[in-house]
């Protein structure tokens, strides 16, 4: 949790005056150290001999919860509260334990005791907050963290954090002002300047963000995220090389921060260069155990590459540990989707939704993974997509409202601006049937713009980019660098070869950027996306007589959508055996 945390509570009645005040001394200082079974010990050794003593039954009820043993700390706390004890403190060391041991809802109402008993306490409104926000109420944590700068205007935490939650919903104006009322007040903080950076970085402002990066540096040169943003900002810019470098410089200063492994998988994931993203995030993973992000990036490679084993061996792992949390039930549906065990999948996707309701990529893969279910009928899975698919799309344009996006005003004879969206515009089935499209499309009315967001290249791609056609290579791309280029190219039509699928640029689609938006090739069914116009399909995949309610118009095909051509390497039909 960020804030501020639960310690040894010394503020209550202290020991009798016979009491041994060197036997507590002692129980605290153990208890300080981490050594929590010797603080145990020596805590219930005490009370044997002075039982009932609040001070050191608080105390070792807070240490039982440090060690994992909830059910006997909780009961100690409950114990101590329900006396009728008014102490700020021990109502917040109460709440923080119900947190941590999953309980999150009396956790809320328990930091909501803390602040009636003592409405100025800083720390327990500022917790609160962070539990709130993390239980995706947004609106009420941004109501808490205003309260909390209220009672302690120099502390920079809940004006970060205020920022933090401004910027997701992408209330940029808002973060701004925040921000700057911050650093007016404040000396010169590295995680406010790092929340300006992040926040340019987001914004498309990239050399305000790495000036404010820099600037970090200069302040405090051993800020490890400076290096992170720093790294991602070269690699957008094309400059791989220097990523890496910021990156490795990364890995050096925080030995056991797994952020640069993963950014160093996630690049060469990307790459397809997977043995060696395996490595890195096992790297991240043995860095820190139980980081929920380095695990996540571990399991997914693992399944998609063959080894679901070991990927649900992972994702049962993570349940247990965060059951509060989606990741593990995420990886576990990933592998029962790729064993093929469809209903079993959509019941762990259904349980890691509930879990985390905003996570873009999990709503992906559950959209993406009901196409494979035969117990659902076609109205069904539509109305699936629907649903998620509208989550997306508030997600994406939540307080922020797209740009109009006008029809552009075209002069007599002028070509019609056609763009293709594609991760997989290389030796890939979409590649495949993209080919002999790109190929033979009319160019005297048409100009073809293909965003190819995959930094591999093949021979399947040289053919393609040899075509009469404009060619960005965008992955390094944020969302808002790429919604840039596609508006200012003035599109007629965008059609995106992807859907649901892997590495979709969902959050960028809802947003419109081209007055007709299509999608074709990748994805055999509606996405169900509110932005989108338009399914290019046949009769096979949208059957006539079989229309379904949906907002999605279906440009069919006379014959088959799937336009395939043989490689240039294929062999030569061989003569039937007789």
């Amino acid at each position: 949790m960020v804030g501020l945390c639960s310690t040894s509570w010394r503020k209550t009645k202290r020991l009798s005056m016979d009491a041994p005040q060197d036997a507590l001394n002692k129980a605290l200082a153990l208890h300080g150290q981490g050594r929590l079974d010797e603080a145990i010990n020596e805590y219930q050794q005490i009370l044997c001999r002075h039982p009932g003593d609040q001070t050191v039954t608080a105390n070792l009820a807070s240490a039982l919860v440090r060690a994992g043993k909830f059910d006997d700390g909780l009961a100690l706390y409950e114990e101590l509260t329900s006396q009728g004890e008014q102490q700020p403190e021990l109502w917040f060391n109460y709440a923080n334990a119900l947190q941590r041991a999953g309980q999150i809802e009396k956790s809320r109402q328990t930091f909501e005791r803390t602040l009636q008993v003592a409405p100025k306490f800083f720390p327990a409104a500022l917790n609160l907050a962070n539990l709130v926000r993390d239980a995706g109420d947004s609106e009420t944590a941004i109501e808490i963290y205003r309260r909390a700068i209220a009672l302690n205007p120099q502390h920079p935490k809940p004006r970060v954090n205020l920022a933090r939650v401004l910027r997701s919903q992408k209330r940029f104006d808002e973060t701004r002002v925040v921000l700057h009322e911050a650093l007016s007040t404040e000396n010169l903080s590295a995680e406010l300047l790092y929340e300006r950076a992040i926040l340019g970085y987001e914004t498309g402002a990239t050399d305000a963000a790495l000036n404010a990066a820099q600037q970090i540096l200069k302040l405090q040169p051993d800020y490890g995220n400076a290096y992170t943003l720093i790294g991602l900002i070269e690699y957008e810019r094309g400059n791989v090389d220097t990523a890496v470098r910021w990156w490795n410089e990364l890995a050096k200063l925080e030995p056991n921060n797994p952020e640069p492994h993963i950014n160093l998988g996630t690049l060469r994931q990307k790459e397809h260069r997977h043995e060696q993203a395996v490595g890195h995030f096992r790297d991240a993973v043995r860095r820190a155990p139980d980081d929920l992000g380095a695990n996540l990036k571990l399991g997914l490679i693992l399944s998609t590459t063959g080894h679901v084993s070991e990927a649900m061996q992972i994702g049962e792992r993570l349940a247990r540990l965060s059951p509060h949390r989606p990741e593990g039930f995420s990886l576990l549906a990933n592998g029962l989707h790729e064993q093929g065990l469809c209903e079993q999948s959509r019941a762990a996707f259904d349980e890691a939704l509930s879990k985390k309701t905003d996570d873009t990529t999990l709503i992906g893969n559950a959209l993406f993974s009901s196409l494979y279910s035969d117990a659902l009928s076609d109205a069904e899975i539509l109305k699936i997509h629907s649903k998620l698919s509208l989550k997306l799309h508030n997600l994406a344009t939540q307080n922020d409202e797209p740009l109009p996006c006008t029809v552009r005003t075209r002069k007599p004879g002028s070509r019609i601006r056609v763009g293709y969206l594609s991760p997989d515009l290389l030796k890939h089935p979409v590649g495949y049937f993209a080919e002999p499209i790109l190929r033979h499309h009319d160019r005297e009315n048409f100009e073809i713009i293909c965003y190819s967001d995959n930094a591999s290249t093949d021979e399947l791609t040289k053919r393609l980019r040899n075509f009469e056609l404009t060619w960005h290579e965008c992955s390094s791309w944020n969302d808002v660098r790429l919604e840039e280029q596609i508006r200012s190219d003035e599109l007629d039509i965008l059609i995106d070869l992807c859907g649901h699928t892997a590495k979709n640029r969902a959050m960028l689609l809802a947003r419109k950027p081209a007055p007709i938006l299509a999608t074709y090739l990748g994805y055999p069914g509606k996405t169900e996306r509110p932005a989108n116009d338009w399914l290019i399909a046949d009769h096979h995949l949208c059957p006539p007589e079989q229309p379904l309610d949906s907002h999605e118009r279906i440009a069919r095909l006379g014959n088959c959508f799937l336009c395939y051509q043989p490689q240039p390497d294929s062999p030569d039909v061989a003569s039937a055996a007789v």
